[in-house]
């Protein structure tokens, strides 16, 4: 049998990668924000495969962020996707051939109160901002999701 070149563009998905090029778009576009999500959990001590990036910003935040992702090439979704926490996210996604990536914008019901304790630090000369654990926690409490128990009980042994 003959072996032949697969002519699809099937690139790993790197949402290390990903979510650094986000950090650098949030701080150009001089917002509050944090990282959560699997983003947060592997920062707080429990390394695991995630799908997407979460960020938590303010609303009054969204029409600029919502500029920069259009020139770097995002599809802007308007409608946000409604929770029973109070929670409202926007979803934002990029396509690169046959890849694409997900970015899912949170608002939190508590508004500037989601960014206490959160935590600053700088990586590959890059600002990164992450919700506090507390906060995390609470967040993956109120959600819910069997990932979010599982997220629950690796954060909080030991």
């Amino acid at each position: 049998m003959e072996e032949t070149e697969n002519p699809i563009d099937v690139r790993p998905f790197d949402s290390f990668e990903e979510a650094l090029k986000i950090a650098s778009i949030l701080n150009d576009c001089n917002v509050t924000w944090a990282f959560v999500g699997g983003i947060a959990v592997a920062v707080h001590g429990y390394i695991r495969a995630t799908e997407d990036v979460d960020v938590v910003i303010l609303l009054t935040d969204l029409k600029k962020i919502d500029s920069a992702l259009k020139k770097e090439g995002y599809i802007i979704n308007e409608e946000p996707i409604k929770f029973n926490d109070g929670f409202e996210l926007f979803r934002r996604v990029l396509i690169r051939g046959s890849f694409y990536f997900v970015l899912d914008l949170l608002i939190s019901p508590e508004q500037d109160g989601i960014f206490e304790g959160c935590l600053f630090s700088k990586f590959q000369n890059k600002d990164v901002r992450v919700i506090s654990k507390s906060k995390l926690l609470q967040m993956k409490r109120s959600a819910g999701r069997p990932k979010d128990i599982l997220d629950i009980d690796a954060l909080t042994k030991g």
